[in-house]
């Protein structure tokens, strides 16, 4: 347990008691999925539990912003297992964080300022996190290490002047010379910023292959959809609905 965390970081009171009425007792716990030693699926061949897929899921939500907001259930899914597969290749890279990292991007993400308050740290951590900081913080672990990840990357993103032109002049052909160089810099950094997602995204496409994930929850929902399908009516919308034969019935 980070100590030093516990003894000198400083939170904000405030942040942890909008944090209550944003997220609530049990609202981030995925309806899909029991906690316990039940296996949710692989990643590079080790399996990972239903307790472990729940940890990933609550930092999705908690840090994932405006990019999860109103997602779906299996576009979730998709990202935590995104997620685990980056943090299991952090790990397979030798890349960690140290204690002071995991301290630092808490406060950062917490506010930072005023005076740190013990038990309030911990009755966010339970109740958002619903577990203790410990757990909490090795999964900020994570996501730092996840970062230190994509931070290797090349960043081969440099655009000649003469690509960066055709580029703009393909969707704004009208243009004349002397306007395109009042955009140019700025339109250079949007192209490099574009190149550099494409180019994580890339990195994470390739990462999700090399992971060879088995999402047992996905794979038991498509099972039971396509068993609906075989006892569909032709023609018909509704499934068809076998009696379940009563084991008290002679």
């Amino acid at each position: 347990m980070l100590e030093y965390l516990r003894k000198n970081t400083k939170l904000i009171v405030w942040f942890i008691v909008i944090s209550f009425g944003i997220w609530g007792a049990g609202s981030i716990i995925f309806s899909g999925l029991s906690e316990g030693t039940a296996t949710a699926g692989k990643a590079y061949g080790k399996k990972i539990s239903n307790t472990e897929f729940n940890r990933h899921l609550k930092m999705v939500q908690i840090f994932g912003g405006k990019e999860v907001e109103g997602m779906s259930s299996e576009k979730l899914e998709e990202k935590v297992w995104q997620q685990i597969a980056l943090a299991m290749k952090a790990r397979n890279e030798g890349i960690k964080a140290t204690d002071e990292e995991v301290r630092v991007e808490i406060i950062k993400n917490l506010g930072g300022g005023q005076t740190y308050d013990e038990e309030l740290y911990q009755r966010w951590v339970q109740n958002v996190f619903r577990e203790g900081p410990r757990a909490f913080e090795e999964k900020v672990r994570d996501l730092i290490a996840i970062r230190k990840l994509l931070d290797t990357l090349p960043a081969d993103t440099v655009i000649s002047d003469e690509d960066l032109k055709k580029k703009y002049l393909s969707v704004h052909p009208d243009t004349k010379p002397e306007e395109y160089e009042k955009v140019k810099a700025g339109y250079r950094l949007a192209m490099t910023e574009l190149a550099k997602i494409e180019q994580r995204e890339t990195f994470i496409k390739q990462v999700v292959e090399e992971a060879q994930i088995r999402n047992f929850l996905a794979e038991e929902r498509k099972a039971k959809d396509e068993k609906v399908l075989e006892t569909q009516v032709p023609g018909s919308p509704l499934p068809i609905r076998t009696p379940v034969p009563s084991e008290n019935k002679k």
